[in-house]
């Protein structure tokens, strides 16, 4: 906190020009306003200034272990829904509220101090408000309308995944494996028989291990292995349920052969890492890579609805595509 507020000091007296972006919700949403921050310190206008972001505290790792390069000052809140909760969360309001920003741009509206954040900005011209569009449209066309506007996007701009190695990940480059994460923190979790019924199609039909990945769901890797028609893949079952850091996860999907989730965050890394994909999502989400040859979206108002055999169909479907080419 101490250096925090030493950095805001330092910016007021040397009147640097601050911009602040706020992706105070999902890792998803703050893949694809990630890909502009380095645009921001190469551009002409905007390249003396100084760069504030706001995350939440479950991805903060992600955050600055690729970004930190570019981002002068995270602020990180615990619980985004409500960040008056904790003390932490307290502070970090605090220290937020001595600055004054010359731009604004806020993709989290979901609480009265997120729309507060045009009263913290010098001029209301230059704030920015993200509309709550969940399509790939929106993520590949708004959001550069929005950044043209105080900054010079390249036209070759495309959004961008890092990819962090360490020995302890090396070993997926000789496997080959399919991901499954079960749960997303938009559309709930996967039903015990879906995610069954495609480990068993994955190894026995398309001969791949099968890497279990994401948080919660803390006793299924055990009832799997413990699982009588499972029991005998144990040894291509791979468990990385609450094991692996967020920053951990593109490495991991890059090698893989396919993903099966519900994860926003995974769909975007999946997309852009050209990853063969069956994304089980609700309506909101039911135009997002819809024109990609890699990924299958299957819709449904509850994830839990959607059929086993429409998953193993698609899944069949995109792989026999990709093998292809």
């Amino acid at each position: 906190m101490f250096l925090k507020l030493l950095k805001i000091l330092l910016y007021k007296i040397t009147f640097k020009k601050i911009i602040c972006i706020n992706t105070a919700s999902g890792l998803g949403d703050y893949l694809y306003v990630r890909s502009y921050f380095k645009y921001i310190k190469q551009n002409n206008m905007t390249r003396d200034c100084k760069l504030v972001v706001l995350v939440t505290e479950r991805w903060k790792d992600f955050a600055k272990k690729f970004d930190s390069k570019y981002v002068d000052i995270f602020f990180s809140f615990s619980n985004p829904h409500n960040p008056k909760q904790s003390y932490k969360d307290k502070t970090e309001c605090f220290l937020l509220k001595l600055i004054k920003f010359d731009y604004c741009v806020n993709f989290y509206l979901k609480h009265p101090l997120w729309k507060d954040l045009n009263s913290y900005i010098r001029s209301k011209k230059n704030y920015y408000e993200a509309p709550n569009i969940n399509s790939h449209d929106f993520w590949a066309i708004n959001n550069n309308k929005i950044f043209n506007q105080f900054l010079e996007l390249p036209e070759n701009f495309k959004h961008s995944i890092d990819i962090y190695n360490s020995k302890q990940l090396d070993k997926f480059k000789m496997l080959k494996y399919a991901i499954i994460v079960p749960s997303g923190c938009s559309f709930g979790e996967m039903t015990y028989s879906q995610i069954k019924i495609s480990i068993k199609y994955l190894i026995e039909k398309q001969n791949l291990k099968v890497l279990l990945l994401g948080v919660g769901m803390s006793n299924l890797y055990k009832k799997l292995c413990s699982d009588e028609e499972l029991y005998k893949y144990n040894d291509l079952l791979i468990n990385g349920m609450n094991i692996y850091k967020s920053y951990e996860i593109p490495f991991l999907i890059k090698y893989c052969q396919f993903i099966l989730t519900p994860n926003t965050a995974n769909y975007h890394i999946a997309y852009m890492l050209n990853i063969p994909m069956v994304a089980l999502s609700q309506p909101i989400y039911s135009t997002i890579y819809k024109d990609t040859k890699n990924v299958i979206t299957l819709i449904d108002d509850n994830i839990q609805n959607i059929k086993e055999n429409s998953i193993i169909n698609s899944i069949s479907y995109i792989m026999d595509k990709h093998k292809k080419g």
